[in-house]
């Protein structure tokens, strides 16, 4: 997939956000190696990508705003276009092979397991948040190194 790929598919999103999420990716995938001796699989492909992000069960997210806002953005439902009106269900709703997410930025980043924080939604007592194609939670630095498996920082 190139670069415009995630224009195409998301043309509503923020600029570079598609490129940013690949370069996090990269990094992950070394980080995993250094720290972990794991070398993570990305599926590279659309069909593939139905199944999950990694064949390992990790799905890696970019949290560019985390050290502004102290705060992560976990994604429940997105749509392609602003203008459309049902979301679908993604990231920690979306139906994968999806285990845990790595989610953060440069600095730090926590491996949580999916179904921690589909408990940490359902309870209810989160701050819930829309933007224009993407619907999710914003989970506190504080409270997710609590519940991370891992938690580090570079």
């Amino acid at each position: 997939m190139d670069g415009m790929s995630g224009a195409i598919k998301y043309p509503d999103a923020k600029p570079f956000a598609y490129e940013d999420g690949k370069r996090y990716e990269e990094f992950v995938c070394a980080k995993a190696l250094s720290l972990w001796g794991l070398t993570l699989h990305l599926h590279k492909g659309k069909n593939d990508q139905l199944r999950g992000e990694t064949t390992e069960g990790l799905e890696i997210k970019f949290d560019g705003r985390l050290k502004d806002t102290g705060n992560l953005y976990i994604e429940t439902a997105e749509k392609s276009r602003a203008r459309n009106k049902n979301y679908f269900p993604s990231g920690i709703f979306r139906q994968d092979n999806t285990r845990a997410i790595w989610i953060g930025d440069y600095k730090e980043a926590f491996v949580i397991y999916k179904s921690v924080l589909q408990q940490e939604y359902l309870t209810g007592k989160c701050k819930k948040v829309e933007i224009s194609t993407s619907q999710g939670f914003l989970l506190p630095n504080g409270r997710a190194k609590r519940i991370a498996k891992y938690y580090f920082q570079f």
